[in-house]
């Protein structure tokens, strides 16, 4: 402790021995006890909402450290699998990406393949769509925390979703039939990304007009699907606000895929590109029998 602030050496070792299994209501006593053996004096003490709230700022600058290395990554996979435990479902989730190597290269010319692991996490049910969910709140997470950071606004590069997604190539998972679901609609979220992407960057490209007469024609088409003028006066601004929402998105889309068909092909390849890898390990294993 140093002028009754806890040194950065000291979180480490507290985040070392809780990583080790160590009770938070024990951490004081073992470090007073090794730093005693080894005639060292211990100045203070660290009481268990200490460890605690020492713990969740690891968590943010972890989180932080995520959002740094998905932007500065040109692609990026994932890996999932779930269980369940006294009707409880978990989802375990890790991303697999090139980033800096910290320890070899402090000024970050060094770069080497990692894997993050992102939280193991309770969903509502075992299903795909509900695994899908768990991932955008994950990454949304990640966003919210490294927007909120002193190294984004230092970085000047904003972190969005859609960006997040476009460098998704892939993803590791079991090999049943609701893994290759969650990697089916991974894939469908990634393409409606790159679309929403190519979208953003086209509408730039267009005119003042132009822009008006898109969105003059998309919301005569939006109030004519909710049945007219008078029904669309009459719904909420919630509601009101919802389908807007969507008509942007689909606007989007619209000139994403107009972007798209335009590409080269490996172009186009590239941005499409998503793989999927099953472990069929449990599978190997039912082929063995004991005797």
């Amino acid at each position: 402790m140093k002028k009754g602030v806890f040194t950065n050496e000291t979180r480490n070792l507290i985040q070392i021995l809780v990583r080790a299994g160590c009770s938070r209501n024990y951490i004081n006593e073992v470090i007073v006890a090794v730093l005693k053996s080894a005639g060292v004096d211990v100045v203070g003490s660290i009481s268990r909402t200490s460890v605690t709230r020492v713990l969740r700022e690891g968590y943010i600058a972890a989180q932080i450290q995520l959002g740094y290395e998905m932007q500065q990554t040109g692609t990026m996979t994932f890996s999932a699998d779930g269980t369940g435990h006294r009707s409880i479902n978990y989802i375990s989730q890790h991303v697999h990406l090139i980033a800096e190597d910290y320890y070899k290269s402090p000024d970050g010319g060094a770069r080497r393949q990692v894997t993050r692991f992102l939280g193991i996490k309770s969903t509502k049910d075992g299903s795909s769509e509900e695994a899908i969910k768990e991932w955008e709140n994950t990454l949304n997470e990640i966003i919210g925390l490294y927007k909120q950071s002193p190294l984004a606004k230092r970085e000047g590069v904003e972190l969005k979703f859609i960006h997040l997604l476009t460098k998704l190539v892939g993803i590791n998972s079991d090999h049943c039939a609701k893994e290759k679901k969650d990697a089916r609609m991974l894939e469908e979220l990634k393409n409606w990304a790159v679309e929403q992407s190519l979208g953003e960057d086209a509408i730039f490209k267009l005119t003042t007009q132009q822009i008006d007469g898109l969105f003059e024609k998309a919301q005569k088409e939006m109030i004519k699907s909710a049945g007219g003028k008078k029904k669309w006066d009459n719904l909420s601004e919630s509601a009101k606000s919802g389908k807007q929402a969507g008509m942007r998105e689909s606007i989007l889309s619209d000139l994403g895929k107009k972007e798209l068909e335009k590409l080269p092909k490996d172009k186009r390849r590239i941005l499409q590109l998503f793989i999927w890898v099953g472990c069929g390990c449990h599978k190997d294993l039912n082929t063995i029998r004991a005797v």
